[in-house]
């Protein structure tokens, strides 16, 4: 009993793990058609649609991997029109396995009710269709992919008729029954049953002339007459021509590299047989053999005796045979497989959406710019796909262009238009030209985004305008002879100017939460607004709601810093004291990365606010600059003569991190560039050379936060090589890198830092 209670147990433990990875495995989403299976996953197994496609009344299953699909069993999926497998890496495990979606074999018939024609065989069923699509196969020959035509049914057999038997019909003796005809006995009998209705036949007549001689000699004989039924049998149903085979279906698949691809599927695509034609129907005749005893009375008068026989199957007529009116077999409606672009479309909005997820970002993002940038699938796409690509794009812009740079997806697809654009005419070359225009102000838009906002008054002034004139800044399609090219190119007109309003607000809200750290805590709830643009009525419902909420702001963002805020500055660059530097990378953590950066290599450093001096409070730089510190006077002085002939390039890559009291905080920002010379100016101490970001950073109130990840590089003014062979000969001293600037910062223990609010609005680490 114990057993049986800890083996229910065990079951229902499996059960569960079952059922919860099955959950993070599959969904089933309505795509175009309410009978698709849709499994979603970073990685999925064959066994897994095995699994969820049992009991479920479904004709297409789509699989969709941001990594990769384990082909861990067999798949027999007879009833699936059609298979779709998209992953990056497909690892086919057992030595042998199959994928089987062929069709089943025509369904057998009963035969035809009584003397009806056999319908056709029923066709045998298509093959499904099968699509799949890899960055890189593993093993890939051990799979078949077979998607044969079922077998035609054979015919339907003809329905048969009752058979007829004659009986006979007459005296059993015959006394006076008239004169022989011409003397001949045999032909006194036939005209006889002839007519009582029978078609009569002698069975012995080769002996005709012999039984008359006798009769008239012996005035008695016997013989036999067969007796057949002049109406046949019933109407007979022809039998029903065989089913034709079913078709076998397409299979498609495709790997975007060849350099880990050992081999692809095996394909086995064989149309099915016709079936056989079916049987007729049948019904038979049975004359009766009677036996005539015959005796001559007086002169040529006869009597006779009838006996009845036996019955033989008579041939004398054959039956009519009844066709069935649907004499012509026909096969089911072909259903073609789905248009391999819009299939690839689909499977790159699934990657879109696992970009939201920290965890798939990566990988789906490396496998749909793979896809984009293999030209031939990209080749295949029609411009209504292409426009698709795009559309998917927007609906996912405002969310993902927080967590990864979109530029590259839309510099492909433009560079995409411009490879396909002699090959298009007509309409999809009208509708090529707008696709082209959009992606341009697209593009034209992220080069306007990748400027720092540090003057949040000044940029909102600027965009209302932009933004109350967003609905037109791409024109609509009036008239376009393809109605729904035009329809999808408008939807993604509208698509794209609405985002175009959200992202413009959300920058100026962002550069806000970002200026007035930690101020703006208190009034970032006032400026919320929904992010999707179903959220409005239409897009001058959303432009309205948003040039509201930046004119408040330009308007009341005076009053945000209170006078009394504890704001201090550090004016100056005490270069020759380390204790003044914000940041200090040691020798002995960064060794190899001075040595690549004086061979002209970029590296990365982490300025980490944990770990950094406590002397300034949530610091803000309006300028930087880098110090290389060795231990040795003598070695700075050298060092320092080489350096002036080099310009730093200090990426700022983000985040922003912030000390604020005992807490810390992580801001978005974007990435920007501040280049400036080693060598500085004697009238200013500034550096000798900068660009328009060092400038603008030292002009305006400060935002950035030093602490966060840098990239520097060195490039030397003139005569390269010889500068960095001069630098290389430092590579192996002891040296420190700091990181120095001015900028300002808080009083320690400032009250705002224990602000409620901060927690709520902004991400503390």
């Amino acid at each position: 009993m114990l057993r049986n209670k800890k083996f229910i147990v065990t079951s229902i433990l499996w059960f569960c793990v079952l059922w919860l990875q099955l959950k993070t495995v599959a969904s089933v989403d309505q795509l175009y058609d309410d009978d698709a299976l849709v499994i979603k996953s970073s990685s999925v197994n064959s066994s897994d649609i095995k699994l969820l496609a049992t009991d479920r009344n479904i004709s297409k299953i789509y699989v969709y991997a941001t990594d990769t699909f384990y082909v861990d069993e067999d798949l027999k999926l007879g009833g699936i029109k059609e298979l779709q497998i998209f992953a990056k890496t497909w690892n086919v495990i057992p030595p042998s396995v199959t994928f089987d979606l062929s069709g089943s074999d025509g369904a057998n018939q009963e035969p035809a009710s009584e003397g009806s024609g056999g319908r056709p065989g029923n066709s045998g069923l298509d093959g499904g269709h099968f699509l799949g699509l890899a960055n890189e196969t593993i093993n890939g020959g051990r799979l078949t992919i077979k998607t044969n035509g079922g077998t035609g049914a054979a015919g339907q057999d003809g329905g048969g008729s009752n058979d007829i038997y004659v009986l006979l019909n007459a005296e059993e003796d015959l006394s006076d029954s008239g004169s022989l005809i011409n003397g001949n006995i045999h032909r006194f009998y036939k005209k006889y049953f002839d007519e009582k209705g029978y078609d009569s036949e002698i069975i012995d007549h080769e002996n005709q002339v012999t039984q008359n001689a006798t009769f008239w000699q012996d005035k008695k004989t016997n013989f036999v007459i067969r007796l057949h039924s002049k109406k046949c049998c019933g109407t007979i149903g022809a039998a029903g021509v065989g089913g034709p085979g079913g078709r076998s279906g397409k299979v498609d698949f495709s790997t975007l590299t060849d350099g880990e691809t050992d081999s692809e599927p095996k394909h086995v695509t064989n149309d099915g047989l016709v079936g056989l034609s079916g049987k007729n129907g049948d019904c038979k005749n049975f004359a009766l053999d009677v036996r005539i005893d015959a005796e001559l009375k007086e002169a040529s008068l006869v009597s006779s005796r009838f006996t009845a026989l036996d019955h033989a199957e008579s041939f004398k007529c054959s039956p009519m045979y009844e066709k069935n009116i649907e004499s012509i077999a026909t096969q089911a409606v072909l259903i073609y497989p789905s248009r391999f672009d819009f299939s690839v479309v689909r499977y790159k909005q699934f990657l879109l959406e696992s970009m939201r997820n920290e965890s798939l970002t990566v990988g789906a993002q490396k496998m749909y710019l793979a896809i984009g940038e293999n030209s031939e699938i990209t080749s295949d796409f029609s411009l209504k796909a292409m426009v698709m690509e795009v559309f998917e794009l927007e609906k996912n812009f405002i969310e993902l262009k927080e967590k990864i740079d979109l530029t590259p997806f839309y510099k492909r697809l433009s560079h995409r238009l411009e490879t396909i654009q002699p090959y298009f005419f007509g309409t999809d070359r009208e509708g090529l030209f707008k696709l082209q225009e959009i992606l341009e102000h697209k593009l034209f838009d992220f080069d306007s985004d990748s400027g720092l906002i540090v003057d949040v008054r000044g940029f909102a002034e600027i965009i209302v305008p932009k933004i109350e004139r967003s609905g037109n800044r791409i024109a609509m399609i009036t008239v376009m002879r393809d109605e729904e090219l035009k329809n999808a190119l408008n939807n993604l007109t509208l698509s794209v100017n609405e985002n175009f309003v959200l992202n413009e607000y959300s920058r100026a809200i962002k550069g806000f939460q970002l200026s007035y750290f930690p101020y703006a805590a208190n009034y970032l709830e006032n400026y919320r607004l929904p992010t999707s643009p179903s959220s409005y009525n239409d897009i001058n419902d959303l432009v309205k709601a948003t040039t509201k909420k930046l004119n408040t702001l330009a308007e009341n963002i005076g009053r945000v810093i209170p006078h009394n805020a504890l704001i201090m500055k550090k004016h100056f660059v005490n270069s020759a004291n380390p204790m003044s530097a914000l940041y200090i990378w040691k020798n002995e953590d960064i060794r190899d990365k001075i040595r690549k950066l004086f061979d002209g290599e970029k590296i990365s450093l982490l300025a980490d606010v944990k770990k950094s001096t406590d002397r300034f409070n949530l610091f803000k730089f309006n300028t930087i600059d880098l110090v290389f510190r060795s231990s040795d006077p003598s070695v700075n002085s050298k060092l320092n003569r080489t350096l002036r002939h080099f310009e730093i390039d200090a990426s700022y890559v983000g985040p922003s991190n912030f000390r604020c009291n005992n807490h810390f905080y992580q801001l978005k920002c974007d990435p920007t560039l501040i280049f400036f010379s080693y060598e500085k100016s004697r009238r200013d101490q500034g550096p000798v050379m900068k660009n328009g970001v060092y400038v603008k950073l030292k002009e305006n109130d400060a935002v950035l936060s030093p602490y966060t990840l840098w990239e520097f590089s060195l490039n030397a003014d003139f005569n390269t090589n010889k500068h960095f062979r001069e630098l290389a000969q430092f590579s192996h001293e002891n040296i420190d890198i700091e990181l120095h600037g001015t900028g300002t910062y808080l009083l320690e223990n400032s009250p705002v830092c224990e602000n409620n609010n901060l927690a709520k609005f902004y991400n503390r680490i």
